[in-house]
């Protein structure tokens, strides 16, 4: 290698930044390269420690990493070192050795790097091997001896982290890093920012890094429309928006419609008691087979239909349903489909509950408020346990129009964040308050509602209310407006397809 070649890799190897720009070829941006520079000092310098990076979703964090890795494998390949990277998924695991691969695609290290097994990138005498934080996983006897990272460490279990990957580092006494997005208070990611700000007051030297979203925009124009854009979506106050994109953690638990949720809520338009106003629409052709064309009123509107179904089901499904097992209410809301703006905006117009009704005496009186009251151009119905047979009757009579929803712990809470992210964009509104009975009770099972964040990956929430003497039947039912963003609802246009 000539001396001018030599001077070039020193050069390029004696900061990250020169690294990224003259080698990989994709610049890192500022507020990226603090805390790189922060980490690979301490690696260095073998002064160990924990460090802790949150930047918001989508604003680079992985490519950081990469990038970061690339530069110590180079830099230790001729003393050799093993850096030891932690995600809670194989796959999560996967795209970060891939992501590293390409970044030693360049001109200094392309002809050096070689695999390591299943799991690991070597370049030289230096290695970063990729594992899983999955309690299947079998990760023990690697030793990280220049620096331990646990990736999307919010999603890591505490435990599995503390008796199999921190050992790594106990004889080596190299850095740990940590990397996310918040979550909840007692999250991996949680505890070790408290630690490392504790280091941080004891040495003088920055270990927790956070770059919001006004962080990126300022960098990155772009970012901004995006995040405005899903905000749009979800509303500022979605619990996503809050932990992904602002960093604020969440309480592990609590209600989960506050006074601002319950403003959102809240409508200005009438309720249409028995029916919508004017003459009756005609039913769709052939039992509702086919999607429906016509809309109440003569009005050219689209309503749905959704059905929140009680029975005696199996206790695993009924818990899942509802907090109140055995509830004995079949629950209706109507809503009107305002499709006139960019997003569709759904006004409730009317509910219904049966109390103790057999499914037998219920199916006639579904089918004459689907065809002859509503013309309903989808019916939701909760499928769940004996409300499958209800279910199933009824799609024989109205065809693609009933969409069948199966409750599970992970299908209730996917419904509950959309609709939170309905309530909180303003496009779920009630009817004006008129003092009915289920009005009232409506609104008391709005207020009684309690929401606990899962610990672990998939973002989970279990919801419901716990209350042994109030039920959630009129909300549950409510909440399947959620599923609405699925379907084709546009006047006399209207199409429907299952809920996934």
């Amino acid at each position: 290698m000539s001396a001018a070649m030599i001077g070039a890799v020193r050069r390029a190897l004696g900061d990250v930044q020169s690294f990224s720009r003259g080698v990989v070829g994709l610049p890192l941006r500022d507020y990226q390269l603090a805390p790189l520079r922060a980490v690979i000092a301490a690696v260095m310098a073998q002064v160990g420690g924990s460090y802790v990076i949150e930047f918001a979703r989508q604003s680079g964090k992985d490519e950081a990493v990469a990038q970061m890795l690339a530069f110590l494998l180079l830099h230790y390949k001729n003393v050799g070192g093993k850096a030891v990277l932690a995600a809670p998924s194989v796959g999560q695991a996967a795209i970060s050795k891939q992501r590293l691969r390409e970044r030693l695609q360049n001109p200094f290290s392309g002809g050096l790097w070689r695999p390591q097994g299943m799991y690991g990138i070597q370049v030289g005498r230096a290695s970063a091997t990729f594992l899983t934080t999955a309690e299947s996983a079998s990760v023990r006897g690697h030793t990280a001896s220049l620096l331990l990272i646990g990736n999307e460490a919010q999603d890591i279990d505490p435990v599995v982290w503390d008796s199999r990957f921190l050992p790594m580092t106990a004889s080596t006494n190299a850095p740990t890093l940590y990397l996310g997005t918040p979550w909840r208070s007692d999250s991996l990611l949680a505890r070790q920012l408290l630690a490392a700000e504790r280091e941080e007051q004891a040495d003088g030297t920055q270990h927790v890094f956070k770059v919001d979203w006004q962080r990126v925009a300022e960098e990155l124009p772009a970012y901004r429309d995006h995040v405005q854009q899903r905000a749009a979506q979800l509303g500022w106050q979605h619990p996503f928006i809050k932990t992904e994109y602002q960093l604020i953690e969440l309480d592990d638990g609590g209600g989960m419609f506050d006074a601002h949720r319950i403003g959102q809520m809240h409508g200005s338009h009438a309720r249409f008691i028995g029916g919508p106003p004017g003459p009756l629409p005609a039913s769709p052709a052939g039992g509702g087979d086919s999607p429906a064309s016509t809309a109440g009123g003569g009005e050219n509107k689209v309503y749905v239909m959704l059905l929140d179904v009680a029975g005696e089901a199996e206790a695993g499904e009924d818990e899942i349903r509802s907090a109140n097992p055995r509830k004995d209410s079949t629950a209706l809301t109507v809503v009107e489909v305002d499709s006139s703006g960019e997003r569709p905006v759904y006004l409730v117009r009317d509910r219904r509950e049966w109390l103790g009704a057999k499914h037998t005496a219920l199916y006639e009186t579904l089918i004459d408020l689907a065809d002859n009251v509503w013309s309903a151009a989808a019916v939701v119905v909760d499928a769940t346990g004996v409300g499958a047979g209800l279910a199933s009757f009824l799609q024989a009579r109205l065809g693609r129009r009933l969409i069948p929803f199966v409750f599970s712990a992970t299908t209730k809470s996917k419904l509950g964040w959309d609709f939170l992210a309905l309530v909180e964009s303003g496009r779920y509104k009630e009817y004006a308050d008129d003092g009915r009975p289920d009005t009232l009770k409506l609104w008391q099972q709005v207020a009684a509602c309690q929401l606990a964040v899962l610990a672990g990956p998939g973002k989970m929430m279990r919801w419901g209310v716990p209350s042994p003497t109030i039920h959630d039947d009129l909300l549950i039912s409510a909440a399947l407006t959620a599923t609405l963003d699925d379907l084709d609802l546009k006047p006399r246009m209207a199409r429907t397809r299952r809920y996934q």
